[in-house]
């Protein structure tokens, strides 16, 4: 067994800004329709800090966005999807965290591999 852990931090304000010059780019690339039910700023960044986390712990080609989804569970605990392509590298379970902190968000993933 693998432990793998992938951590990001953004600052809000700069997410905000590429996201109103790009909303475009990110509603096609990077989120789900699930995942823009929520449309808020910083539910979204933390979103991305947790694509970014994975993408970090899987050693992932930059820009593997939509091989992720995150959902929430009935406690609000974010939970992650991941694509067919993904699961086949044997992930046993991982644990996901979101924290907000005035200006910032952080992600921090840790991934168990078979």
């Amino acid at each position: 067994m693998d432990i793998k852990i992938g951590s990001d931090i953004l600052q809000l304000k700069k997410f905000r800004t590429a996201f109103k010059r790009y909303p475009e780019k990110f509603e096609r690339d990077i989120f789900s329709e699930l995942e823009l039910q929520n449309f808020e700023i910083s539910h979204l960044a933390g979103l991305f800090a947790a694509k970014e986390a994975v993408i970090k712990a899987l050693d992932l080609k930059p820009g593997s966005w939509k091989l992720i989804e995150i959902s929430n569970i009935k406690s609000g605990k974010p939970v992650l999807n991941f694509n067919d392509s993904l699961v086949k590298r044997d992930i046993k379970s991982c644990d996901l965290t979101i924290s907000h902190h005035g200006d910032y968000v952080m992600a921090v993933v840790a991934i168990l591999l078979k």
